[in-house]
């Protein structure tokens, strides 16, 4: 398309072309990472963001974005100091261009620094991004926030930080969000579902977070057992966050 544009009547912008390629590249890599094939969505991701870097250079809303599509793919393989950098690094990005504080690609960059802080254990710090990720999503609608209000990261932060009964108010709204999406028996929905146990059982709510439990474990263990050929990263960062959930289950009467 790029070569025969030259001869178009009404050729596109220039860089247009290149611009839409290395986007493409980027949700290719992002795709190849879900399916299990990281090592190639991370090459994939790179080589688009060295094409953009050579185009528009660092400070660009493209060079941002692209940013934190790796720091997507790293997120999967549990390297989160390397995350951590790529998101200040598009923050810095962000925030030199002018972006707003409630802009949405500024706020999912801060969540994404939230998270890669949670897993590092540095709650406090995440918990503040988290307050800041509050204050600039006051004006939104819910349904747009829900998934920056109730991930695992956020639920997780308030367990530990002794406010449970917040967390399992956020825990149930994730657990009906992923329902509504996906389904009982989806991955998601199960996880969902173990972390609202967890905090019954942090809450010493035994027989509640019991009914739970029995609900989600099979579905938890049978998708971690069908992925064994998957990729080695991507599977210990889905146990790490099983062992969490199943560490927490109280044991029976």
């Amino acid at each position: 398309a790029f070569a025969k544009s030259k001869s178009w009547p009404n050729p596109p912008q220039p860089g247009g072309i290149e611009s839409a390629n290395d986007f493409g590249l980027t949700s290719l890599g992002r795709v190849r990472a879900n399916l299990g094939r990281v090592a190639e969505g991370e090459s994939d991701v790179r080589r688009a963001l060295l094409s953009r870097l050579k185009a528009v250079g660092k400070y660009h809303g493209d060079t941002a974005q692209i940013i934190m599509n790796l720091a997507g793919v790293l997120i999967d393989q549990s390297r989160y100091a390397e995350v951590e950098k790529l998101a200040r690094t598009s923050i810095e990005i962000y925030e030199a261009l002018g972006y707003a504080p409630d802009s949405a690609h500024r706020v999912r960059a801060t969540n994404t620094l939230a998270v890669a802080l949670f897993a590092q254990r540095r709650y406090a710090d995440a918990k503040e991004l988290f307050n800041q990720i509050d204050a600039a999503t006051s004006s939104w609608p819910p349904q747009r926030t829900v998934g920056f209000r109730t991930g695992w990261s956020r639920v997780v932060i308030d367990y530990n930080t002794r406010n449970v009964d917040a967390g399992i108010e956020r825990a149930r709204e994730q657990l009906a969000f992923q329902k509504a999406r996906k389904g009982e028996k989806h991955y998601d929905t199960a996880m969902a579902r173990a972390v609202l146990a967890t905090g019954l059982t942090y809450a010493k709510r035994d027989a509640d977070a019991l009914a739970e439990f029995k609900l989600a474990m099979p579905v938890l263990l049978s998708t971690v057992r069908d992925d064994e050929e998957g990729d080695l990263t991507t599977r210990l960062s889905a146990e790490g966050r099983l062992q969490t959930v199943a560490e927490a289950v109280p044991p029976l009467a």
